[in-house]
């Protein structure tokens, strides 16, 4: 079965994990210029490289899913579950570990775009005012990979600084 919005999916995983491996060539880059990675450049590293990777991963459970034979609405409505579930956890945790650092008016806007899209994910689960479909999905996996791609823009001034000598 043609799942609609497969070759978005597809595409978009492929996209996420190219992103993801050009950020960790930049970081092993700075790292080869005797930078030391401070705890807060790991909490943003792990963000976006952790986002892209899940992008990558969430836009190829529905193809998957469609293997089985399943109808597409039981293939949205279980992918959306699955996502919105991993997303509300990985929120919860990021919030904690962002806790120990100065609130930003960006990681704050951010992570409200992110409660959005876990709302979006929540609707297209339970089939509130449509039918569950490609739209929201594809919209909540493509601001994962958005949010990694912000992350590593405002980390990247850090990353790419000269190291300092102790």
């Amino acid at each position: 079965m043609d799942l609609p919005g497969s070759n978005y999916l597809l595409t978009l995983a492929v996209i996420s994990i190219t992103f993801v491996a050009f950020s960790t060539i930049v970081v092993v880059f700075r790292e080869t210029q005797g930078a030391v990675l401070i705890e807060y450049d790991i909490v943003i590293l792990r963000m976006f490289v952790v986002s892209g990777l899940e992008a990558t991963v969430f836009s190829l459970i529905p193809p998957l899913l469609a293997l089985f034979d399943l109808t597409p609405l039981w293939v949205w409505r279980l992918s959306s579950l699955t996502f919105a579930l991993v997303m509300i956890w990985r929120g919860i945790y990021f919030r904690r570990r962002q806790s120990h650092f100065e609130r930003r008016r960006t990681i704050d806007m951010l992570f409200a775009i992110y409660s959005i899209a876990i709302l979006g994910l929540l609707i297209n689960t339970l089939g509130i005012f449509f039918e569950p479909g490609v739209a929201l999905y594809a919209l909540a996996a493509t601001w994962l990979l958005v949010n990694a791609v912000i992350a590593f823009i405002l980390a990247l001034d850090r990353f790419l600084h000269p190291p300092k000598k102790a």
